[in-house]
């Protein structure tokens, strides 16, 4: 190091010795030799720094020694943070290495210290400060002031923890709050009654709390409280409380639906009340019957028009029974309707063997007479009679009736019988024709009421075939009584032509209502009514398939729309009763255009095979065109897919269009179970499209 100062005082000599000599040589040495100065110099400095300065010396001796806080006081005067932080934490000096780590800008650490010291304020301070939430709210709590943690913990993400201190600081409020953001719908519900009480409003978005909590029982009490019943309904059969859930469709009108669960909860007696309620009276007699009460379900099949069901579950009581009187009562009135008058004499006579008559065989008695004496049986009739003067004398005419038959010529067995065929109804106006038969209002002069009659065209009544269909349609529809199916009254023989005698509606069917007035146009019907119509289609399906009945042959113009507004099913004309194994095969009657594959290849079938037409009906009804149609239709309805209905018309709500689609499926095994839960699906969309249209 020391050759530099002397080589640049041989240079600088050099140039002196050179003065004489040219300017620019003598400036080139002194240029140099100022370069050469000035590297020393730099060389100098940084030799100097290597070494131990006083202060970094005493830095080192006293960490030798152990004096490690001195050590880091003297870093700290030097401003070296970093390097005073580990040695005040050696040596246990926390206050010094908080404050250090402030200067050092690391906020976080120097409020962990503050921690272990207890300094909780400015612990909570500096971890706020350094976005640390959850551990300033940990020193917040420490320090007892729990609304501010709370806040802490929910900027930090900690909500379930937030929710809880309000909860403990009695604000219910912000806890359901919290817990609805945490996702803790069940605690969000507690929270939310607590705050805000038990108004229907407040129920109602506890039960949704609940619900969305997985606590479905607690929700379908709070749907039940908030007057929601059917909601309530829904949880409550989803988590099998049948009687919680058959006690809120009962409250919300749906008497289907209560009566399935309160069969599935094994209350037949309610389940038989709500059957009745709900218009389904031969499966409340079904339910007696399996209860044992033979009278009372023999009684409700008789009032649905169901005689030889009722004939034979009365005939199974036993003469001992305190229910045979009104057995035998009930069987002599069902056989004098059927014109069966022997066998009603008979069960008449076991009655008077019993006892002698009641006010009650009064009038069986008098109706008796009346059928003896039309068959030319006037001694019968007179004793007929005669028992009903023992009970009582001054009922109705007996008196001047018996006069009339003890009076006549020959005696009262001369009365000469009357015509074979009955004059009960008047025929009048043709009110329809279809495929089937043709319609003809008439009126039915012993009941007084309008009726319609259905004949089948003169081509086809010579048809053994056509014949067998008719007695088929006759046989399948006079069992059956429901709300949404037209019913059938008798069976009979008018102008030598059979018929059938069912329900006069005034209404038109859903293609005369589709038609479009003074053309052959058709126009679609609004979604909302479609889904209306087929809604309560399904329940006249669901009934009738558990009477063991399929239609085969739904379509819009089997569909009435009553002038009350009722949608009834009607033309059981092709449905044959369902049976089991092999034998329950399809002839592949109906129409084309409606039908699903199974039934069109003749193979097996069942009550899905009614929800495929079903679903194709209201296809057609929402867009008044049908999907598959044209001479290659048969192959349509094999292979080809359901067309999206919204091409026609896009309005239609995609829920309705899934309804179509799943109930077209060409695999029944993907098409809906039972047309009960198609109508579930179709009820359900019901209720979404009515709540969006209120929002």
């Amino acid at each position: 190091m020391d050759s530099l100062p002397s080589l640049a005082s041989g240079l600088v000599a050099l140039a002196q010795s050179l003065s004489d000599g040219h300017p620019l040589a003598i400036g080139t040495f002194v240029g140099l030799g100022g370069g050469l100065m000035l590297a020393w110099v730099v060389r100098r400095r940084h030799h100097r720094e290597a070494q131990p300065t006083g202060g970094e010396k005493d830095v080192q001796r006293l960490v030798a020694r152990g004096d490690l806080e001195q050590a880091a006081d003297l870093l700290v005067e030097r401003q070296q943070f970093a390097r005073a932080a580990p040695l005040y934490e050696k040596a246990g000096a926390k206050a010094k290495l908080a404050k250090t780590l402030l200067q050092a800008k690391q906020p976080a650490r120097a409020a962990r210290v503050y921690t272990e010291m207890g300094r909780h304020a400015e612990a909570a301070h500096y971890f706020e400060a350094a976005g640390a939430w959850r551990e300033a709210g940990e020193a917040l709590l420490a320090l007892g002031d729990e609304r501010a943690a709370a806040e802490l913990f929910e900027r930090g993400g900690e909500l379930e923890r937030a929710a809880r201190i309000h909860v403990r600081l009695g604000d219910p409020e912000s806890a359901a709050w919290l817990f609805g953001r945490a996702g803790l719908g069940v605690e969000a519900a507690e929270a939310l009654i607590e705050a805000r009480g038990r108004k229907p409003r407040i129920l109602h978005r506890a039960a949704e709390l609940y619900e969305s909590g997985g606590d479905f029982a607690r929700a379908a009490g709070a749907f039940a409280e908030a007057a929601e019943p059917r909601r309530a309904a829904e949880l409550f059969e989803r988590i099998h409380k049948f009687s919680q859930a058959a006690e809120c469709y009962a409250r919300s009108g749906a008497f289907e639906r209560a009566a399935d669960c309160h069969e599935k909860a094994d209350e037949i007696t309610l389940a038989r009340a709500a059957w009745e309620r709900a218009g389904d009276r031969v499966r409340a007699a079904e339910l007696a019957l399996e209860e044992g009460k033979n009278l009372e379900a023999g009684s409700a099949f008789y009032e649905v028009g169901s005689y030889e069901r009722a004939i034979d579950t009365l005939q199974r009581i036993p003469a001992t029974s305190p229910d045979a009187s009104g057995a035998w009562r009930l069987l002599a009135r069902i056989f004098l309707e059927k014109g069966l008058i022997d066998r009603a004499r008979e069960r008449l006579q076991a009655l008077s063997v019993a006892g002698a008559p009641e006010k009650d065989d009064l009038e069986l008695l008098l109706t008796l007479s009346n059928a003896l004496e039309r068959l030319g049986d006037g001694a019968g009739a007179l004793e007929a009679l005669e028992k009903i003067a023992g009970v009582d004398a001054e009922y109705a005419d007996v008196a001047a009736r018996l006069e009339r038959l003890r009076e006549r010529p020959g005696g009262p067995a001369t009365v000469p019988p009357t015509a074979a065929e009955s004059n009960r109804y008047e025929l009048r106006d043709e009110i329809g024709r279809g495929g089937m038969g043709i319609v003809r209002l008439a009126w039915d002069r012993e009941l007084e009421r309008p009726v319609a009659i259905k004949f089948l065209p003169h081509e086809l009544a010579a048809n053994p075939e056509a014949l067998r269909m008719f007695r088929a349609e006759a046989r399948a529809a006079a069992s059956m009584n429901h709300p949404n199916i037209v019913h059938i009254y008798d069976v009979a023989v008018l102008e030598g032509e059979p018929c059938i005698v069912m329900e006069y509606l005034q209404g038109r069917t859903v293609r005369e209502v589709m038609r479009v007035r003074g053309s052959n146009e058709k126009q679609p019907l609004p979604p909302r009514r479609v889904a209306e119509i087929g809604r309560e289609i399904c329940h006249a399906l669901a009934y009738a398939h558990r009477q063991n009945v399929i239609h085969r042959d739904v379509k819009p113009s089997n569909m009435l729309l009553a002038a009350d507004g009722t949608v009834k099913l009607m033309d059981f004309g092709i449905s044959k009763v369902m049976e089991t194994g092999d034998e329950a095969r399809s002839e592949a009657k109906g129409t084309p255009q409606y039908m699903p594959p199974e039934q069109i290849l003749g193979r097996e079938i069942d009550g899905r095979t009614d929800l495929y037409a079903l679903g194709i009906s209201l296809y057609e009804i929402a867009t008044a065109q049908r999907p598959f149609s044209g001479d290659a239709v048969v192959d349509q309805q094999l292979h080809a897919v359901l067309p999206d209905p919204r091409r026609i018309r896009p309005e239609i709500p995609e829920a309705l269009v899934k309804i179509l689609q799943r109930s077209c499926e060409k695999n029944p095994d993907q098409r809906y179970a039972s047309a009960h839960e198609m109508a579930q699906a179709l009820e359900r969309f019901l209720d979404e499209s009515a709540e969006s249209g209120k929002s």
